[in-house]
């Protein structure tokens, strides 16, 4: 079965007009878009600090396109935790 463009061009309007009505789809997290936590900074940059801490993260190299991983325990994953706190504790966006 082939779908042709004018059909998902239709089912894309259609999601992004249900989501603009706000009857999206919850996130991982569980919490819907409108819920008191998905707004809150303080929750968001602290989950954020907790996940990087435990998983560590990637990078990569928007020419080359080479990714590192920064493994967790590490001092450049530390240190990037610390630094990424002062910056969102600054005010700073």
């Amino acid at each position: 079965m082939t779908t042709s463009t004018a059909a998902i061009l239709n089912a894309r309007q259609s999601v992004n007009a249900s989501r603009q009505d706000g009857t999206r789809t919850p996130s991982r997290s569980g919490y819907s878009p409108n819920h008191q936590h998905s707004k809150s900074r303080n929750v968001v940059q602290g989950m954020a600090l907790s996940d990087i801490a435990r998983n560590g993260f990637e990078v990569r190299c928007k020419e080359t396109g080479i990714q590192f991983s920064i493994l967790p325990g590490g001092s450049i994953c530390d240190a990037f935790g610390v630094e990424l706190e002062k910056y969102w504790n600054s005010g700073a966006r």
